[in-house]
């Protein structure tokens, strides 16, 4: 096995992630199931992609930025890249949405 993934299970066992547990407030959970439930009934599966996808992401950021399993550097640069990336995939999705959108002009 590769150094970098033996420290990498090294990291992992002794960061106490197996065991870490996250308290979503019961309102925020229940409008996120109404609202997916909404979506799904009424075929707008896209939306409710979107909003999962939303409500993900900031939970996983709420995690992330008030974990102290990172030195300041470190984390700054993981919360750096977890907004360009989580912003990048937004964008990418909705820009594929409205492009599917779109009638073919084959002919």
């Amino acid at each position: 096995m590769p150094a970098i993934i033996n420290d990498f299970f090294k990291w992992y066992q002794a960061s106490g992630l197996q065991g870490t547990s996250i308290t979503i407030p019961l309102l925020e959970l229940s409008v996120v199931l109404i609202i997916l439930t909404v979506c799904l009934l009424f075929q707008f599966s896209r939306i409710g992609l979107i909003v999962a996808f939303l409500f993900i992401y900031r939970w996983s950021w709420a995690f992330c930025a008030h974990n102290d399993l990172l030195d300041e550097k470190s984390r700054n640069m993981f919360l750096t890249g977890y907004i360009v990336f989580g912003i990048l995939v937004l964008t990418l999705t909705i820009v594929a949405m409205m492009n599917a959108n779109r009638p073919s002009s084959s002919g």
